[in-house]
């Protein structure tokens, strides 16, 4: 985004009417890309 004002009015327009979702534990995509990771480095 070119400037944080454009930033904040993109997201106020977005979440205006949403409901947002608190979850807790390691997203899917962190686990994958630690597992990639660790394959890399054994494979090396």
């Amino acid at each position: 985004m070119p400037e944080h004002t454009t930033a904040v009015s993109l997201l106020d327009r977005l979440l205006h009417h949403a409901q947002v979702v608190v979850t807790s534990g390691d997203s899917y995509r962190m686990r994958e890309a630690r597992n990639a990771k660790g394959a890399a480095i054994k494979a090396s």
